[in-house]
């Protein structure tokens, strides 16, 4: 038995602040290992990141991300370039998160525009802002996502997920418990400023998990298809300490329900077109594996068995070649990497060490984004104890 398995998470932490950086001298590795050159967005005493992994920073050469200062409650847009050569401060923001920051985005079809979430006047809203004329518009609802035509977004309860699931949701007012059988997942009709329709605790519970008492239960992780008809999601059980998170999907068209993996741990996703979704799910014997599964034929096949071992924050580089990532392994380093999903081969790109931290609300995942043309890749890291967004010049 390992000697980790009779310590506190605590003592975990304390005992690989120490042992880390040790191992790190030992070996003499660098903190940042790669073969690409690369820019780092940094600022005394600022945490700088971006967020998840499920939306990109990248507008052409123009980025967007965010900075807080240490034990500060507000967080700054910033406006850049790939060169950090033209950072210019858009607006705050005091609906922040550590994994997900603001849900900061471009918003889709425009030029100029951003969206992100802001909590003004009491209120959880999100703000859509162009960059140019300053104009803005406010939707009387955060939004987790939005559809590729900029339409619809979909939103759920922010606070309730601040506290089942703390790093994720905000914490901007106390969380108040509410009538859970008819809240859920919300359709936001984004030009109206409308509700469309929500998909109910209730719903959910009968299609995707029987619950007798829901109290237990929240929603994550949102996500569009492609072209905007389906949504996936994450319905998560926290009873008695387990963490069990089923995905499904919502087929907005046909108004129905779809249930994909009900008994194994969901984490991590991407779409691959508007039919399949690649998931990292956790299954007996306690090993994390990676999954395609198609929705109208209702399938799971597993993926790339030599090369994905461990869990990971997924994109598409091409057809059937993965970005992925990894947790810090026992030196402490992070490892971003592509996958040919045909070969079932891994091809390293970075490899970055992570400073513990004593909190996994904290942890800094490198979340890693391409920009659409390729030529960059953006991710977050904790290699000096604060948070930085780094960019890797991908260009061959």
């Amino acid at each position: 038995m390992r000697l980790s398995s009779f310590l506190t998470p605590t003592q975990k932490v304390a005992a690989k602040k120490v042992i880390y950086p040790l191992m790190r001298i030992v070996t003499g590795t660098k903190k940042i290992n790669t073969q690409y050159s690369f820019v780092e967005f940094k600022k005394p005493g600022y945490h700088t990141y971006f967020g998840y992994y499920d939306v990109t920073p990248f507008q052409g050469e123009k980025i967007i991300y965010i900075e807080r200062e240490k034990n500060n409650a507000v967080c700054k847009v910033v406006l850049n370039d790939v060169h950090n050569s033209s950072k210019r401060y858009i607006a705050d923001s005091r609906a922040w998160n550590w994994q997900q920051g603001i849900r900061l985005r471009w918003f889709p079809q425009t030029n100029n525009t951003i969206s992100f979430n802001d909590y003004i006047d009491g209120k959880y809203i999100n703000r859509i802002i162009n960059i140019e004329t300053k104009d803005e518009k406010r939707l009387d609802w955060p939004l987790y996502d939005i559809d590729s035509r900029g339409k619809l977004g979909i939103t759920l309860d922010f606070g309730r997920l601040g506290v089942m699931r703390p790093g994720y949701g905000y914490t901007c007012e106390p969380y108040k418990v509410n009538d859970l059988w008819n809240d859920g997942i919300s359709i936001i009709d984004i030009e109206k400023n409308q509700l469309i329709r929500t998909i109910t605790y209730k719903e959910l519970s009968d299609s995707i998990k029987k619950a007798d008492d829901i109290n237990h239960f929240y929603l994550n992780h949102l996500a569009f298809s492609p072209d905007g008809t389906k949504f996936l999601f994450f319905w998560i059980d926290e009873n008695n300490g387990r963490h069990q998170a089923s995905l499904g999907v919502y087929d907005i068209i046909k108004d129905e329900l779809i249930p994909l993996e009900t008994e194994g741990k969901a984490s991590h996703y991407v779409w691959d077109g508007n039919e399949e979704i690649i998931c990292t799910v956790l299954n007996d014997p306690r090993l994390e594996r990676f999954y395609r599964y198609n929705i109208k034929e209702l399938t799971k096949k597993q993926i790339c068995p030599t090369s994905l071992q461990e869990d990971g924050h997924p994109s598409f580089y091409t057809k059937n070649i993965l970005l992925a990532d990894t947790y810090p392994d026992t030196r402490g380093f992070q490892h971003l990497f592509l996958v040919n999903e045909k070969e079932d081969t891994k091809t390293e790109l970075v490899k970055i060490y992570s400073v513990p931290t004593f909190k996994e609300e904290t942890r800094t995942d490198l979340h890693p984004r391409f920009s659409e043309d390729k030529k960059y890749i953006s991710f977050d890291s904790r290699h000096d104890g604060f948070r930085k967004m780094l960019i890797l010049n991908f260009e061959k």
